[in-house]
Order: C-alpha cells, then sequence, then structure tokens
C-alpha cells in the first residue's frame, strides 16, 4: 500500500494542473471499490506537493485532498457533449450535441468549424451579434468552432 501511494504521489507530482470541464473526481483507498471521497463539479485539478486543489468554475478551491490519503482517483466526465456553455472575453458559447449558440458583444465576423483531421466543415460570414449552427449532420467527433469577432480570434473545442 505504502508503494502504491508513492507511486501516486510520484505520478502527479510531475504534472501541475489538469483542465478539465466539469468532471466528477472519485478517491479510493486500497481494497475499496467504493469512493472513500468524491468530489463534483470539478472545472481544474491543481498539483501541489502532497495535495491536489479540486477547483471549479469560479477558480475557488472546492477541496484539497492529500495524497497520502488515498490510493488512487478516477473520474467521469459529467458533460456528455463536451462544452455545454462556455463564454469569456468577448464570445459565449453553448452546445446542445446539435446546435451550437454563439453570442458576442460585437459582430461575429466568421465562423469556422473544423473536424479533427484538420477538415473544414462549415464556414460562415454572418455579421450578427448572435448566431445558431446546425450541426446535427456531423458524425460524433470533436470539432473545433473558431470565431473572429471585434478583430480577435476565440477557439472552443465541442465534441458531438
Amino acid at each position: 500500500m505504502k508503494a502504491k501511494r508513492m507511486f501516486l504521489t510520484l505520478m502527479l507530482s510531475a504534472m501541475t494542473s489538469i483542465y478539465v470541464w466539469s468532471i466528477d473526481v472519485y478517491w479510493y483507498t486500497t481494497g475499496n471499490s467504493t469512493p472513500s471521497l468524491t468530489n463534483t463539479g470539478v472545472q481544474k485539478m491543481i498539483f501541489k506537493e502532497g495535495k491536489v486543489d479540486m477547483v471549479d468554475a469560479d477558480q475557488q478551491v472546492l477541496q484539497s485532498v492529500s495524497l497520502t490519503d488515498y490510493d488512487l482517483f478516477s473520474f467521469k466526465n459529467t458533460n456528455t457533449t463536451g462544452i455545454n456553455a462556455i463564454s469569456g472575453d468577448h464570445l459565449s458559447l453553448s452546445f446542445d450535441g446539435n446546435t451550437v449558440q454563439l453570442t458576442s458583444a460585437a459582430l461575429i465576423d466568421r465562423v469556422d468549424v473544423y473536424s479533427a483531421s484538420g477538415v473544414n466543415m462549415l464556414s460562415l460570414s454572418p455579421a450578427a451579434k448572435s448566431l445558431q449552427l446546425n450541426v446535427g449532420s456531423f458524425v460524433k467527433g470533436v470539432y473545433m468552432v473558431k470565431v473572429t469577432s471585434a478583430g480577435k480570434e476565440t477557439v472552443r473545442k465541442i465534441i458531438k
């Protein structure tokens, strides 16, 4: 058990942080198949010496978890479509699995949607502050939505 804890501590100390989108983290001790601790709504995991900080969307620490108390952890993505809603700078994006809703404080000059292999799936020049993109015909996969608005480019990932 001590060797497992040492391995977990060494493995995690090599990383500094993981940025995620709304996951639940489950912490286990040796011999237990049921988690001893569960953190919900985690947006970011910050690895520090001997502990991991679970951070929420407001950049507030939900809990600091001591690595000496647990032998392993697992996590589950609680957002099955990749990005549900995200906003920042000048752009807001929401995605329900078939429709991408874009809203910007300034006019959206251009929108490009790329597949994971780099194929441009959709290009628009809407000159509008709000836009809905129907991606219902796209096959399941990872896509990048590149939006140009007010001279700024923003790229967001969606998982269909």
